[in-house]
């Protein structure tokens, strides 16, 4: 499984990436901070999941997912955020988003979530 990450802090990112590598099935094919070059980069590198932070240096990752599924792109989306408001929720799931995370909260979670994701698509991978 390819993932991506679209996150505004450096630090976040480079710890996502790190923990991304260690999960068995799940590649990291690209990174960004910014909401122009993360939507590129996606529709380019076409993953199969990304978790992308809502407030971004140049927009807001809402946005990118907008972007992606107006192009037809059935990447699956794990939004993260400290700003949990019930509007970015209800937004991000009105996008397809398969998780919505509280990082002040959840995002020790992430690599369960992440694990559930690629045991998912192996899944659904043998159905086929």
């Amino acid at each position: 499984m390819r993932a991506y990450i679209v996150e505004n802090s450096e630090i976040v990112r480079n710890w996502l990436a790190l923990l991304l590598v260690e999960i068995e099935g799940l590649e990291l094919v690209g990174q960004a901070g910014s909401a122009k070059i993360a939507t590129e980069e996606i529709l380019r590198l076409r993953p199969d999941v990304m978790l992308v932070d809502i407030k971004l240096s140049d927009g807001n990752g809402l946005d990118v997912l907008e972007s992606v599924q107006a192009q037809g792109l059935k990447t699956r989306a794990i939004v993260m955020t400290f700003d949990p408001y019930s509007q970015y929720r209800k937004r991000a799931m009105e996008l397809g988003a398969i998780y919505f995370i509280d990082k002040a909260k959840e995002l020790e979670n992430i690599r369960l979530i992440l694990g559930q994701v690629v045991a998912e698509q192996r899944v659904t991978l043998k159905a086929a």
